[in-house]
């Protein structure tokens, strides 16, 4: 009988927020709801493909959980965080992810397989690749002050319509698709 290879990497499964009003909102989307709900189905994915995966807490603030990572995982672990991005206007779509400054191949490529997926899956452009100074933030905590391999991953943006509802509409689509990535990238 063949077993399943262990995986290389930990895996941690981070929301960018702590629940209801504390991420972009609109009157049909609040993110910081939505990233633990789609957190925790993702998670509960991947345990079904027997892989361990470790998520924040819904309570902790940014720097306790860059603390908790940079005390419980190595270098070689993976983090993925999720979120929904916003603008003030309602045409920008897409789905893009953001890497460190000098981000490893293994993280650009973790990022580009989220991308891609999550792209197909709801039917809206890639946005890519991006390093945090490509954000509206400039610098993204989890991403700069963590030592572990780290990616954030903004699912599409709550501000299009069309894109919330592609996303509410392939949800479950999505999580399987974004599960089987992250699997594949904790084996690399």
């Amino acid at each position: 009988m063949a077993t399943t290879p262990k995986p290389k990497r930990r895996v941690i499964l981070t929301a960018g927020h702590q629940g209801f009003h504390t991420g972009a909102w609109r009157e049909w989307f609040d993110e910081g709801t939505e990233t633990i709900k789609l957190r925790d189905k993702i998670t509960a994915a991947l345990s079904k493909k027997g892989l361990e995966v470790t998520n924040d807490s819904d309570h902790e603030r940014t720097g306790n959980v860059i603390r908790w990572v940079n005390d419980q995982y190595e270098e070689n672990d993976l983090l993925i965080e999720l979120h929904f991005n916003a603008t003030d206007l309602s045409y920008p779509s897409g789905t893009e992810a953001f890497v460190q400054l000098h981000g490893t191949d293994y993280e650009k490529q973790t990022a580009a397989a989220l991308c891609e997926v999550t792209s197909k899956v709801l039917g809206i452009s890639n946005r890519g690749v991006k390093s945090p100074a490509f954000s509206q933030h400039q610098v993204i905590g989890i991403l700069d002050n963590t030592k572990v391999q780290a990616v954030l991953l903004e699912v599409c943006f709550i501000s299009n319509r069309n894109d919330v509802a592609s996303y509410q509409a392939n949800q479950w689509r999505l999580v399987g698709q974004l599960a089987t990535a992250i699997f594949n990238a904790a084996k690399q």
